[in-house]
């Protein structure tokens, strides 16, 4: 863990307030306002429960950001360091 990781906190969006738990997450949620300022961003949103080798798993995605002015308006999103990554591909 990086030493910037332990950012917690709310930041005041025009669609409400995105909780965020480390400072990637933090700025995340300022780049994506600041690219559509329309955006809806909300924090862990859903759960996704399923099956994995026999075992059961789970994973929460990081945001859903609803955008207004895209094609693809929904988008579940992960986020994490480029070493974190890209560490997973190798």
């Amino acid at each position: 863990m990086s030493r910037r990781s332990h950012v917690t906190g709310f930041q005041p969006l025009p669609t409400g307030a995105a909780e965020h738990e480390s400072a990637l997450e933090r700025d995340f949620v300022t780049l994506t306002s600041w690219r559509d300022a329309g955006a809806a961003i909300t924090a862990q949103p859903i759960t996704l429960r399923f099956e994995h080798e026999r075992a059961p798993r789970r994973y929460t995605p990081d945001f859903l950001v609803q955008r207004f002015r895209e094609t693809n308006p929904i988008r579940l999103a992960k986020t994490r360091s480029r070493e974190a990554f890209w560490g997973h591909r190798r």
